[in-house]
């Protein structure tokens, strides 16, 4: 059983104070949250989004690396709508109605109460569709996106202070929108074994606070799975636009345990979906295979609203028009030692780049479909020496690597652009260096949104992985001789899930 903490603060209110009210209840490898959501408590009235009548064009992947800064800026010229028209479902910023005691999951447009140990901040109220009639609303949102795995280590320097994440957070930047995801939080035994939510994360978050520019950002919500958290702000001026906050997890560790897996938060600006991921995949160099199911199994089982896309199909992450993708990867260097570390030593990147296992896996068309990302032009984030610039120099000797990826994905194929792309190594505690991202992201019009889900992109995803049992006990025998020691540990994760799907009915 595990214990997850959630914190969301219900947008789209112009007092975030207002009807403040605790939740709790229990939750198992996936689960779901929305703003003021949770057992009897208050519940969002969000509407479920909902799939368009036309389908879009098919978002190719362009898997040169340069591609999300070289697309794109044609989106930003865009102008502003001339005239308003009624908001879709999705993002209508409804007015929020709190059901009355007891009343079940009949009811209209109210997504799944979460069954995650959550803390939420719900108000009631919200923006209306009278919003339209404001002013000048800009067309386009600077985003920021950081990803970094803390290795467990405390927010605090050995003398107490706490530890400098201002160039990493950088909210200094002028960002609209920061969110930020944190790996390995927590290494505790205890912490794993019983699949809790780490005590740790409210000093994480907390640390991040203190080094926003006061009372320009709010906190819009924070989801957290063991270690792996997720934590999104948004500025003050833009609050009473935001809606429908909601968060989600999928765990993917061994026997379903939380340590691996993805946490995401989604909301609504205007009329844009947004929904932020942040993961941690599978170590060990020659597991490319179970990274690549690790990506599958969260893509398709975060959900955020109930019932399903007749449309779309039941894929929710997909049914959004910016996606954004962060975390600890995992994915390796496919090189032999002497060679990558000459090529490190020598800063020779772009030859590295194309040894990248995540590069190779995209290329070939099996994981982040449609899909981009920013040119790589730092160095391997991954694995050194805590508390300096080197390498690996344990008997293990791991390989450098880019495990730490920010990724994105726009349903028009040009919403999204990166103007950076960077690591932080003056932050040496951790065994990863953080990453950092800066996106420009368009928001939709009105005639953007009369055609918005992106119902081709859930076909390109389609899990090509085997259905019968036969065949996934085929594949689990190959995956397990790959990855040599920890071949028993999978093996009994994937007979595991053959007694299910056995049980199931399936053949």
């Amino acid at each position: 059983m595990s214990n997850v903490e959630e914190d969301v603060v219900g947008a789209g209110t112009d007092n975030p104070d207002a009807d403040i009210e605790e939740v709790d209840s229990t939750n198992t490898g996936t689960g779901t949250g929305t703003a003021g959501s949770g057992g009897d408590a208050a519940l969002t009235a969000a509407p479920a989004p909902t799939a368009p009548s036309e389908s879009v064009e098919d978002a190719d992947t362009d898997d040169d690396d340069s591609g999300g800064l070289a697309r794109g800026l044609d989106a930003f010229k865009k102008p502003a709508p001339s005239a308003p028209v009624p908001l879709p479902p999705h993002g209508q910023g409804q007015k929020k109605k709190t059901p009355s005691q007891g009343e079940g999951k009949s009811a209209p447009h109210r997504p799944p109460p979460p069954t995650s140990t959550s803390t939420a901040a719900s108000t009631a109220g919200g923006a209306t569709p009278g919003r339209q009639g404001r002013g000048h609303v800009a067309t386009s949102v600077n985003v920021r996106v950081g990803t970094f795995n803390i290795n467990g280590k405390p927010p605090t320097t050995p003398d107490g202070n706490s530890v400098n994440l201002s160039e990493w957070i950088g909210a200094e930047e002028d960002s609209d929108i920061l969110v930020y995801g944190f790996q390995e939080l927590d290494e505790d035994a205890q912490t794993l074994m019983l699949n809790l939510t780490s005590p740790k994360v409210e000093e994480w978050t907390s640390t991040i606070d203190q080094w926003l520019p006061e009372a320009q950002y709010t906190k819009l919500a924070t989801h957290a799975m063991v270690g792996i958290v997720i934590v999104a702000y948004v500025k003050v001026s833009l609050f009473d636009r935001v809606t429908n906050v909601m968060c989600s997890q999928q765990a993917t560790g061994m026997m379903g345990f939380g340590n691996k897996g993805g946490v995401a938060i989604r909301f609504d600006l205007d009329k844009t979906g947004f929904c932020f991921i942040n993961c941690h995949f599978a170590a060990h160099q020659g597991a490319v295979e179970k990274r690549n199911s690790d990506f599958r199994d969260i893509l398709q089982g975060l959900n955020f609203w109930e019932g399903k896309s007749s449309e779309a199909g039941s894929n929710q992450v997909l049914q959004h028009e910016r996606v954004i993708w962060l975390g600890d990867l995992n994915y390796r260097i496919h090189c032999e030692r002497d060679k990558l570390m000459n090529l490190c030593a020598q800063k020779k990147y772009d030859g590295l780049i194309k040894m990248d296992q995540l590069g190779t896996e995209r290329d070939g068309g099996r994981i982040f479909k449609g899909f981009d990302e920013a040119a790589i032009t730092f160095a391997p984030t991954y694995k050194y020496d805590p508390g300096t610039d080197f390498f690996d120099t344990s008997p293990k000797a791991r390989l450098p690597a880019w495990c730490d990826r920010i990724l994105f994905l726009s349903v028009d194929g040009f919403g999204i652009a990166a103007t950076a792309y960077s690591s932080h190594p003056e932050i040496k505690f951790s065994d990863h260096k953080p990453v950092s991202a800066m996106l420009k992201v368009a928001l939709c019009s009105d005639e953007d949104a009369q055609v918005r889900r992106p119902t081709k992109l859930v076909a390109l995803h389609k899990d090509p992985r085997p259905t019968t049992v036969g065949d996934a006990a085929r594949d689990a025998v190959s995956s397990a001789r790959a990855m040599g020691g920890q071949a028993a540990g999978r093996l009994y994760e994937s007979l595991s899930s053959f007694r299910s799907m056995s049980s199931s009915g399936s053949t």
